[in-house]
């Protein structure tokens, strides 16, 4: 049984297998970041659509994700453990920084804009916000919804993406971060269209950074999907509305962007574009030197 969590490194030093430093950290990160959650909500007493404890939450999550990654790191390094080096591995580096966010732009617009659309089409129209809102609670906003996106991509993209092709090979290392990803935002989101639509989306997050070979695409894409959807146009996202929008939808039923056919539909078919790109360019694994065998 001890074979099946621990084997000797080349150096003769027991080290946890692969697999099971995936489980113990994501299962971790996950425990961590719900208890943080509920903490700061116990504490401010105040609801989650408040700036004070979304902010909290949002920098809770990052950094006790951070540190439990920075643990993981530590037992499936065997080489250079500085910044640098664990910034490539998470895919964090500066390299094709640009062109990955650039990407991401592009996918977030071809995505949410048609979407808009069609809601323009079915009768929801936008108005100026009236409620005065200052430039430092929108740039609350921002950075908060900037911490999400960096902690929920640390978390179910990088490692999976360089770690799990080893053992579960290209599609199902997708699949499962992908399900992993849907999951935690069933609770608030339980439609069928909307369940279906995010594990698309986490398909389409996870094939982007092993595309680009970073995560900055994905972060910048999660970021602007979030942003747009609150900040701008004031739709509500995982159950949940946010003040300070720019625009004010009105009309008989306020649309989901998540729960949009529409978006299905546009996400399924990047999907199909990206898959075989990624398939074909692929993303090289990191060399033994750096990382332990992946078994």
């Amino acid at each position: 049984m001890h074979q099946v969590f621990w084997k000797v490194d080349e150096q003769g030093r027991t080290r946890a297998r692969v697999w099971y430093v995936l489980v113990m950290w994501f299962s971790t990160c996950v425990l961590a970041s719900m208890l943080a959650e509920a903490g700061v909500m116990w504490s401010s007493g105040k609801a989650m659509t408040s700036l004070e404890p979304f902010l909290a939450v949002a920098l809770a999550k990052s950094v006790l994700t951070g540190l439990l990654t920075h643990v993981a790191l530590g037992e499936l390094c065997s080489g250079e453990r500085t910044i640098t080096a664990w910034s490539e591995l998470l895919l964090l580096g500066t390299t094709g920084v640009l062109r990955s966010c650039v990407t991401g732009l592009g996918l977030c617009i071809v995505i949410v804009c048609p979407v808009v659309l069609q809601f323009v089409l079915v009768g929801t129209h936008w108005e100026l916000t009236d409620e005065p809102c200052g430039v430092g609670l929108r740039v609350g906003y921002l950075m908060g919804w900037f911490l999400v996106a960096l902690h929920e991509e640390m978390l179910f993209r990088s490692l999976f993406v360089t770690q799990l092709p080893s053992l579960l090979g290209y599609v199902g290392a997708c699949s499962v971060s992908s399900f992993l990803f849907t999951l935690p935002h069933a609770i608030s989101n339980p439609h069928p269209t909307t369940l279906l639509s995010l594990l698309g989306l986490g398909l389409l997050l996870h094939q982007l950074t092993k595309t680009t070979r970073s995560l900055w695409g994905s972060v910048t894409f999660h970021f602007l999907f979030n942003v747009m959807q609150t900040s701008f146009f004031g739709l509500p996202i995982s159950g949940h509305s946010f003040p300070c929008s720019i625009l004010t939808p009105t009309g008989r039923t306020i649309p989901h962007l998540e729960g949009s056919p529409w978006l299905l539909v546009i996400v399924v078919f990047l999907n199909g574009i990206l898959f075989f790109s990624a398939h074909r360019s692929g993303i090289p694994i990191p060399s033994p030197s750096v990382f332990r065998t992946m078994h």
